[in-house]
């Protein structure tokens, strides 16, 4: 079964208090799911319920990036995470790989399970950098 939205986020938002306090985590501030402040640098987080991790890449690129600009958050300091439900398939981490070649964007895909690997990553992360087989990437 489809886990929702909120879940989703609910249970992600619990990763991110018992790593990092729950003064550096914001949920739904300024309309962006969660947002964590590390220093200097920030993760932006859009979360999303559909099916397919393309599907949720799609939905949430334009969000994020509309939300990264109202707010001022932009350079190499901002990591763009999205997060959902599935395992990113080869396809999925294809075009994920493509988006951030042509944009330059720090942009990760994940499930609340693989985040861990996600924000322990230096902010100019490659796909090339993860050791994980390609059914276990975060992203």
């Amino acid at each position: 079964m489809q886990r929702t939205h909120n879940e989703l986020q609910n249970e992600l938002r619990k990763l991110l208090i018992a790593k990092y306090g729950a003064s550096a985590v914001k949920q739904e501030e300024d309309l962006i799911d969660l947002m964590v402040h590390l220093g200097d640098k920030t993760l932006l987080i859009e979360v999303k319920s559909s099916p397919s991790a393309v599907s949720c890449i799609r939905e949430a690129l334009g969000q994020i990036l509309q939300y990264s600009w109202q707010i001022g958050l932009h350079g190499s300091n901002v990591r763009y995470v999205i997060v959902g439900s599935s395992a990113a398939a080869e396809e999925d981490i294809a075009f994920l790989e493509y988006v951030r070649r042509e944009t330059k964007l720090s942009l990760a895909y994940c499930t609340p399970k693989t985040f861990p690997a996600i924000d322990t990553q230096p902010l100019a992360l490659t796909s090339r950098q993860f050791s994980h087989p390609p059914s276990q990437r975060p992203f």
